[in-house]
């Protein structure tokens, strides 16, 4: 695997990132954690779309778990979203290699949602809303300062300061030609989205010390997902943070730091 890494010091921590968001968009959270950070590049910053499978979620976690199958220690893992997904599967398949599993706001979808995209045909898939606007998004801009006005104006970034929208834009859109464009495509972006895992059948198997935060505005862990996830998973610890969403650890990076801190003392 390909990685970035951040700051030094322990404990490390081996952070995968959300759809469409690269390593250097957490910036804050990794200077606030304030150690070493190893960031895996998934598969949507290394391969072309056309390499993209059906089941990429599950490759992405399978190669993180070999690659944990080589480390002399078990590693603290973490996770955002898509990067949470990842880090549980890999999770699952060497539990020996893991010593503790954080995942922030995790995209354990309703059955209700998940099912019908992973069944309908790829004419249809492309027209769901979620999908259909991604395949829309601009990704080319003049330059950094034009994309970060273009994206100021969007609700989903609403919660984020102008520090933690500048390392997104910063991280997101890569030079080119033509000015900027975006290093994660939206092709990617919008096959990660139809291709969502089932997780819930799962997630029972998960038997490492784990760590769940939620942003209490989450549109993507529904106050049912949430309660659910307790069910499933009775002897993880599960906190909730005010004032934010799903971007959680862009919005409130000190307290996601603060909160994985003080659960791994926890674990001491």
């Amino acid at each position: 695997m390909k990685f970035e890494h951040f700051g030094q010091g322990s404990p490390a921590l081996v952070f995968s990132h959300a759809n469409g968001f690269p390593p250097a968009t957490y910036r804050q959270l990794f200077q606030a954690w304030d150690a070493a950070v190893e960031a895996p590049l998934l598969k949507p910053l290394t391969s072309p779309v056309d390499e993209a499978a059906s089941d990429i979620w599950w490759h992405m976690a399978e190669e993180l778990a070999d690659w944990l199958e080589g480390q002399p220690e078990p590693r603290l893992l973490a996770g955002h979203s898509m990067g949470a997904v990842v880090s549980c599967l890999a999770a699952m398949r060497c539990p020996h290699k893991v010593a503790g599993l954080v995942m922030l706001d995790p995209v354990f979808l309703p059955t209700r949602w998940v099912a019908p995209m992973r069944l309908m045909p790829k004419r249809f898939k492309v027209k769901q809303p979620l999908v259909a606007k991604t395949l829309r998004r601009p990704h080319q801009f003049d330059d950094h300062l034009g994309a970060f006005q273009f994206h100021r104006g969007k609700r989903v970034f609403s919660g984020m300061n102008d520090e933690a929208l500048t390392d997104y834009i910063h991280a997101a859109f890569e030079p080119n030609d033509q000015g900027v464009a975006l290093r994660y495509s939206r092709e990617w972006e919008a096959h990660i989205y139809q291709t969502a895992p089932w997780i819930w059948p799962r997630l029972g198997r998960l038997k490492v010390p784990t760590l769940i935060i939620r942003g209490a505005n989450s549109d993507t862990v529904t106050p049912g997902s949430w309660a659910r996830i307790g069910r499933l998973c009775p002897d993880a610890s599960r906190i909730e943070l005010p004032e934010c969403g799903h971007l959680l650890p862009m919005e409130r990076p000190e307290a996601v730091a603060a909160a994985i801190r003080q659960w791994l003392d926890t674990l001491a």
